[in-house]
């Protein structure tokens, strides 16, 4: 008897170290998957610079405002410091799908060029870090944040910012991009021209696609892909373009015709001097049927009959 009472003291103990055990790795695991890096700039204003922060917040909406309040704190490091200047205040932030949008006050707009990259690029990259956020809006007052050109900045992302400021300004580059999104009825494909901002070290063709997974942020021209999907690879050989996309391009469907996400890509693609043909995969394979209908084993060339074009585009197009 006293054998048996023995052993199951001693079974006790064991399952008792083991549960304690298991809480440690958990809040660990927990406080792991709840740490941050909050971008800030050194002191000399030309880089920016991380710092660790474990955030106390799960919830997506409760977790921004705690980053950005984080970030807007000024650090105890004495080589770092906030990028938000003192004088620009966010009067509020919104939350909405994957994206997050950010109002400022009208002194957001008097901050020098090399600040103001700066700022944008600490927010973005810190931001998206969180689960939940993919892309990035900037508004000044009630109207999108403009470029010096003044065009529209649109939606950003983790990608489109490099940290050093002289790469900053002069790695940035511009380009117009004619870009396919759907109708309203979902049934075509409308052209877009887009002024786009990327950093020099990224493909136009990387670009392009990233740039129909934000969708165009303008009525009238609707999305066409998921927009948590992701691009996994890209590349370009003798004048076929290789795109590699994650499983969301198969399971999660977007509202529109069948055949509209993949010409989305390939007539957007093929507008790029070098690229007459697409070949797609997902996580590196082409043996799927889209939609269960379109083998992605085939070589996909641009489609003319799928667009849509703007009424005043083909009367011009009509008198020439």
């Amino acid at each position: 008897m006293k054998k048996n009472l023995k052993t199951i003291l001693l079974c006790m103990f064991a399952l008792m170290l083991m549960a304690s055990g298991c809480k440690k790795k958990d809040a660990n695991n927990n406080e792991e998957s709840n740490k941050y890096n909050i971008y800030y700039i050194n002191r000399t204003g030309t880089s920016l610079k991380t710092k660790k922060y474990t955030a106390k917040s799960t919830d997506t909406s409760a977790l921004a405002d705690e980053i950005i309040e984080q970030m807007n704190t000024e650090p105890s490091s004495a080589d770092l410091s906030s990028a938000k200047p003192e004088n620009v205040v966010i009067d509020k932030i919104e939350i909405s799908n994957n994206t997050i949008d950010f109002y400022y006050s009208n002194e957001y707009s008097q901050m020098k060029q090399s600040e103001e990259i700066l700022y944008r690029a600490a927010v973005v990259k810190t931001i998206t870090q969180i689960p939940d956020i993919n892309y990035v809006r900037f508004y000044v007052g009630d109207q999108p944040l403009l470029d010096k050109a003044g065009k529209n900045i649109g939606v950003m992302m983790a990608s489109d910012y490099i940290e050093n400021i002289d790469d900053a300004i002069s790695s940035v580059s511009t380009t117009k991009l004619r870009l396919y999104f759907a109708n309203d009825a979902g049934d075509k494909l409308k052209p877009l021209d887009v002024d786009v901002y990327y950093s020099s070290n990224l493909s136009l063709e990387r670009v392009v696609v990233e740039q129909l997974i934000k969708g165009s942020g303008v009525e009238g021209y609707n999305r066409t892909l998921p927009e948590s999907m992701r691009l996994l690879s890209i590349s370009v050989k003798d004048g076929v373009c290789y795109v590699n996309l994650d499983g969301t391009f198969l399971t999660q469907l977007v509202n529109v015709s069948d055949n509209i996400p993949i010409y989305s890509i390939v007539n957007s693609l093929t507008e790029l001097k070098d690229i007459n043909s697409v070949e797609i995969s997902v996580n590196g394979s082409n043996k799927s049927l889209f939609r269960d209908i379109i083998p992605l084993s085939n070589t996909f060339n641009k489609n003319e009959d799928i667009i849509e074009y703007p009424q005043e585009e083909t009367q011009e197009g009509t008198s020439n």
